[in-house]
């Protein structure tokens, strides 16, 4: 209980960062699968599962974040279920900036660390690689699309009165979030460059 919480803590601290640029908060809504053998997507019979989650990120600049969230995995009733707290760092490819003459697409990778917790009675981390690829709606709203990969820490986990037989799992999904921005007359970072018309 002691490590749980601390985990829960880091992640009511990191989600508590006051916005001094701009920052995110979004949903997910996809799926959850165990993998057979290895990092091939190839699920364990039973086990892919529908999954939602929430999540905040705190945006360094238009190519650098952190993140903190929660997903989990919906199971029916006699299934695998599971949550998974993580707090990962995120890098675009193409800047992101909704207040310059940026692109509106940009893929991304992101990695850090995840507590996964498909059975109460034990305490996985894992380590999540992630690729995806995030769209700009508007100023303010934009969608991703992004597959999470899972690394588990140690040997199999056990899951009731069996092991799952991989130490792998994974997310996917999309992903709808919402900017929320400090405005700064002082900022540069938030100086607004698009040309105006004369």
């Amino acid at each position: 209980m002691k490590r749980i919480g601390l985990v829960v803590g880091v992640i009511i601290v990191f989600s508590g960062i006051k916005a001094q640029e701009s920052s995110d908060y979004g949903v997910f809504l996809g799926m959850n699968q165990q993998h057979v053998f290895s990092i091939l997507p190839i699920p364990l019979p039973g086990t892919v599962v529908p999954a939602v989650g929430a999540f905040y990120r705190y945006n360094l600049n238009p190519r650098y974040s952190l993140r903190a969230g929660g997903n989990y995995a919906l199971a029916p009733a006699g299934g695998l279920s599971g949550l998974d707290l993580h707090a990962l760092f995120e890098f675009n490819f193409l800047p992101l900036d909704p207040r310059r003459e940026t692109p509106k697409v940009s893929t991304f990778v992101a990695t850090g660390v995840a507590y996964y917790n498909p059975d109460a009675s034990a305490f996985p981390v894992s380590i999540p690689f992630i690729l995806g690829a995030k769209f700009r709606l508007a100023e303010n709203l934009g969608v991703s699309a992004e597959w999470s990969l899972r690394k588990k820490v140690g040997s199999g986990i056990p899951v009731g009165s069996f092991i799952l037989p991989s130490n792998w799992y994974s997310f996917a999904g999309i992903t709808l979030h919402y900017k929320v921005e400090k405005k700064c007359k002082d900022c540069p970072y938030y100086e607004n460059t698009k040309k105006k018309k004369k």
